[in-house]
Parts: C-alpha cells; sequence; structure tokens
C-alpha cells in the first residue's frame, strides 16, 4: 500500500470518530434538554356549586336520650324534653305563616313534632302542596345528596290529618297526626311524624340531613311557604340544602 493511501485512510478513520462524537454529543443534549423540559401542570376539574344549593348550614342537636312518645291526639309531656327550633325562612309567598319543631329518636326512627301558626283552615286542593300542610324531608347518611339516594325520602300530613308518602318514602312505620292547639283558638296546630329509619340506625352521635316546610293555602292554593333551612324550593328533588340534626 502506497504512503498517500495510506494517509487517505487515516484521515477517513479520523473523520469518521469525529462525526461519531459529535452525533453522541448531540444526542446527549436532546435527551439533557427534554429532560429539563417541565411538563404541564395538571388541570384542575371544578364542579360548579347547583345554582339551588343554599350555602348556609344549620345544626343544631337533638334530644340525647332516645324516647318514643305515643300519638294520643294531643301535645304529650314528653315533648318538653326538646327544643324549640324555629321555621321562619320564606321559600315563597307572604302569608303570614311560621312555626317551630322539636325532634326525639329511637334506633329505628325519628320523631318529630311541628307546631304551625296559622288562622285559615284551608285543605281543598287535590295537591297536598296547595294546601295547609308540613312536610319533612330526611336524608339518612348526612352527605346531603345532589340526587335522592337510598335513605332519602319526605313526608306530609295536611291540617285534616291526611298523611302523605313521598319520594323515597315507606308507608310501613310511617305515622302522622294532627291536632289543633287548644291555647290558640283556631290559630294554630301540630303536627305530629313517626319517620322511620330505613339504610341506618339511629344512635348518639350520628348526624343526618333533615327540613321542615309549612304551607299555607288560602281559598284553594298555597300563598306562603316557610322552611328551617333550604329556601330553594326544590328540597324534593336534591338535599344539598337541608339542614342537621345530630343525635347527642
Amino acid at each position: 500500500m502506497s504512503h498517500g493511501l495510506h494517509n487517505r485512510i487515516r484521515r477517513t478513520i479520523v473523520l469518521l470518530a469525529a462525526v461519531t462524537v459529535l452525533l453522541l454529543m448531540l444526542g446527549a443534549c436532546t435527551s439533557a434538554d427534554k429532560n429539563l423540559t417541565p411538563e404541564p401542570a395538571p388541570t384542575a376539574v371544578v364542579t360548579p356549586t347547583p345554582p339551588f344549593r343554599n350555602p348556609v348550614e344549620t345544626n343544631l342537636h337533638a334530644l340525647a336520650e332516645p324516647v318514643s312518645p305515643i300519638f294520643l291526639g294531643h301535645r304529650q309531656n314528653v315533648w318538653n324534653l326538646a327544643k324549640d327550633n324555629p321555621i321562619t325562612q320564606t321559600v315563597s309567598g307572604d302569608g303570614g305563616t311560621d312555626g317551630w319543631f322539636r325532634f326525639l329518636w329511637e334506633e329505628d326512627a325519628v320523631y318529630v313534632l311541628v307546631r304551625v301558626n296559622d288562622n285559615t283552615f284551608d285543605t281543598g286542593a287535590d295537591d297536598v302542596y296547595e294546601r295547609d300542610s308540613v312536610v319533612i324531608y330526611i336524608n339518612e347518611d348526612g352527605r346531603k345528596n345532589l340526587r335522592y339516594a337510598v335513605g332519602d325520602a319526605f313526608y306530609a300530613v295536611d291540617r285534616s290529618g291526611r298523611g302523605y308518602v313521598g319520594r323515597g318514602g315507606a308507608e310501613e312505620g310511617f305515622v302522622c297526626s294532627v291536632y289543633e292547639d287548644p291555647e290558640a283558638k283556631g290559630n294554630a296546630y301540630y303536627a305530629e311524624f313517626r319517620i322511620p329509619l330505613r339504610s341506618v340506625t339511629g344512635r348518639y352521635d350520628r348526624e343526618i340531613g333533615f327540613d321542615v316546610r309549612i304551607n299555607n293555602a288560602f281559598e284553594g292554593e298555597c300563598v306562603h311557604v316557610v322552611q328551617w333551612a333550604d329556601t330553594s324550593g326544590k328540597t324534593e328533588i336534591t338535599m344539598t340544602g337541608v339542614g342537621t340534626v345530630r343525635m347527642d
């Protein structure tokens, strides 16, 4: 092999080696650049609050001892162990009605006594919501579900004593009674409920979602609605605005 050819081969080998080293360096830089590039931040998923949600959380303490009243058609002394909880928040209309409720409980049911101030007796409409009536809402797991689930229900009774089992309710174990307040001379009445617990057991420290609504009717239509916690008017659809009862 001639000396000139040998030199050319050597220069080619050196050139190829230099190119290889350069390519390796470029590859390393590219990889490093990728590692240094920050990954995009995760996108936050925001669930909007329903427009009908009542942001006010109402909490109260129920009786610390389970008591089972007997429905006798008049107010019993056992109700004196519970405290008044005012029902004054207007949902619709303006009819001058309001009231309060008291709450007792036992292992398989809750008991509610509602006193209603109403000086006009009107129960002629077909719809219980268009009569003088009281509605109880119960959310047994206390989660205030967006949509009715197991343990969510409502019950009603009109001023004449006709009971109504609403969405999610059960006839078995449901008892209601209505009687006039003898001291009010026709201007007030009591509605008394036994609401069965279907998915939980009443016990100390349990919290449940709860609400009470009063409908005041006049000449066959509802003119005023007040409620304890939720003022959305949509408690038959969602439990998000109801209050909380704690069994202490």
